[in-house]
């Protein structure tokens, strides 16, 4: 008795150290990932037989940078070199785009595709078309990490529009044959 007494108490002790952090919904729970969650926009249609599309929009403003930055050295215990260029990238991107991670699933193929040109979706930002769509795969683990609304069966990918000044509140349409969807931000202060 005094054995198992001892067994379950050492496995409630480690176990936390070695699980990652999550609130009572089970999302991870770190500052990057509640500022993610702040700044990802939803929207879903469903069928009675089929998911038209289901779709979440992140932007990667600068603060979600920094704090992908720090978390991601916190989690490969990376070194200060590491860490100044790696932020440097991330910060080098946001001066040259605005840049929104984009996982969508829709059960009909060609939906399920986003493109540059105006195929079954046309992607704005505020009117502008993006620069670069960029397909980026859904089955990266440390992706998934980073976005966890990624599910087995989206497609992911970066979308990147010519930077025209810091946005505050703006607004990503994505219309089409199949619906006409906006996520909209109003951005606080500590999110740019």
């Amino acid at each position: 008795m005094k054995r198992l007494f001892i067994a379950l108490l050492g496995s409630v002790l480690i176990t936390p150290s070695c699980t990652q952090p999550r609130n009572l919904l089970g999302q991870l729970n770190t500052p990057y990932h509640d500022l993610q969650r702040a700044l990802t926009k939803e929207a879903r249609f469903f069928g009675l037989e089929k998911v038209h599309y289901q779709t979440s929009i992140t932007y990667k403003s600068k603060a979600l940078r920094r704090a992908y930055v720090e978390e991601y050295a916190l989690r490969y215990h990376s070194s200060d070199k590491e860490k100044e260029e790696l932020l440097k990238r991330e910060l080098d991107e946001a001066e040259k785009f605005q840049v929104f991670f984009v996982s969508h699933y829709a059960t009909d193929k060609d939906s399920a595709r986003i493109t540059r040109e105006d195929k079954v979706w046309r992607l704005s930002l505020e009117n502008e078309i993006p620069e670069n769509v960029l397909s980026v795969s859904s089955q990266d683990s440390v992706l998934q990490y980073f976005y966890p609304q990624i599910s087995p069966w989206s497609k992911s990918y970066n979308v990147q529009f010519k930077n025209s000044g810091d946005l505050q509140k703006f607004q990503v349409r994505m219309s089409g044959v199949d619906g006409d969807l906006e996520f909209t931000w109003d951005l606080k202060d500590d999110q740019l």
